[in-house]
């Protein structure tokens, strides 16, 4: 009789181990997606900001164009340009 109490714990004790062990399974697969989908996101997140980057140099180039436009038309306004535009 005391070995078939002992084969009785144990195996309950096993089965709540189990129960116990799938249970956190199911926690942890549904935290790993969670941080798949954040994974993703940072990695969007750095493509869009490489992307800005690269566009800095051509704004910069945009910025100095657009300078040195203002300050002809403000030449010409003030008469030290002709209009025929050359010269």
């Amino acid at each position: 009789m005391p070995v078939l109490g002992v084969f009785a714990v144990t195996f309950l004790g096993w089965l709540g181990f189990r129960t116990w062990d799938r249970q956190l399974a199911r926690k942890r697969g549904g935290a790993t997606g969670e941080i798949d989908a954040l994974r993703d996101e940072v990695r969007r997140l750095q493509e869009q900001a490489g992307a800005a980057q690269d566009l800095e140099p051509r704004l910069a180039e945009v910025e100095e164009r657009l300078d040195f436009a203002e300050r002809m038309l403000t030449q010409r306004q003030q008469g030290e340009l002709p209009r025929g535009g050359k010269g």
